[in-house]
């Protein structure tokens, strides 16, 4: 079976030395972590936890400061989805 990690355009794992499954876990795994340090980290872990009367508290302000739906998105939404937003 022939394996595939792209970052961008480029497989990582056509540049592997070794075929071998376990060389593919080594770059995936070394190129995840390196993904997931902290100052890479860019999106909101537990977003959509904030929406709602049952959302967490202080990340419902957080989820406020960065969703500020325009009108065209609201008209689109339907009637379930908007109820959270208010």
């Amino acid at each position: 079976m022939k394996h595939f990690f792209f970052k961008g355009k480029q497989n990582l794992l056509s540049e592997v030395e070794s075929n071998t499954f376990d060389e593919y876990v080594k770059v995936v795994k070394k190129d995840f972590s390196k993904l997931l340090e902290t100052r890479n980290l860019s999106f909101l872990l537990g977003s959509g936890c904030s929406l709602g009367e049952n959302g967490i508290p202080t990340m419902m302000q957080l989820a406020n400061f960065f969703y500020k739906p325009d009108k065209d998105v609201l008209h689109s939404l339907s009637e379930n989805v908007k109820k959270f937003l208010h």
